[in-house]
């Protein structure tokens, strides 16, 4: 039987005759019963489902890609753009050209997507040759090179090399819906 009370041999409520609880009594020593570790068990289990409940509520609230800045509101510079496709001409014409990241092909992979998806790809990723080995700052040059490739509209700010700040930009095209949103 489980429960916090039991029904002693003798009719009494938790207790045997000696004064002991039935737990203690049962497996002939003080300590932990079956009993008492599942329900430390149950209690270490709700103690994590509340305490884990407002970060999931926070994240479930924080603004995401859909929520945050779209590539049409202009994300890049056209000096950073510019950077970015001296970048690609001297560590990326080997594999790519220009075209092979525009129009559908960019489309169905990005679109949706956050900047910080297209930074992460690219930087962990390219050259195929030594992924990795340019810095930060021309990884998000590359990025805007693409958007540019994209005609994704060009700012007045730079796009940052923080994956932070770029999970919050998401990718779309002024075809994704007629007005640079997707749906």
């Amino acid at each position: 039987m489980h429960g916090i009370w039991r029904i002693g041999r003798t009719g009494e409520t938790g207790a045997e005759e000696t004064g002991r609880p039935m737990h203690q009594r049962r497996h002939g020593k003080p300590g932990v019963s079956g009993n008492d570790a599942c329900r430390t068990g149950w209690t270490f289990l709700a103690a994590a489902c509340i305490l884990a409940t407002p970060a999931a509520t926070l994240e479930a609230q924080s603004p995401g890609p859909s929520a945050g800045r779209s590539t049409q509101q202009g994300v890049y510079t056209r000096e950073q753009a510019i950077r970015g496709k001296d970048t690609f001409a001297g560590s990326c014409t080997g594999c790519h050209t220009p075209a092979s990241h525009t129009g559908a092909v960019f489309t169905n992979g990005w679109v949706g997507k956050s900047v910080a998806d297209l930074f992460r790809y690219v930087s962990d990723n390219m050259p195929k040759n030594d992924p990795g080995i340019l810095t930060a700052r021309e990884y998000a040059d590359l990025a805007a090179y693409l958007l540019m490739l994209n005609r994704m509209p060009m700012g007045s700010a730079e796009l940052p090399a923080d994956p932070a700040v770029l999970e919050k930009i998401r990718i779309d095209t002024a075809s994704a819906n007629g007005r640079g949103q997707r749906p």
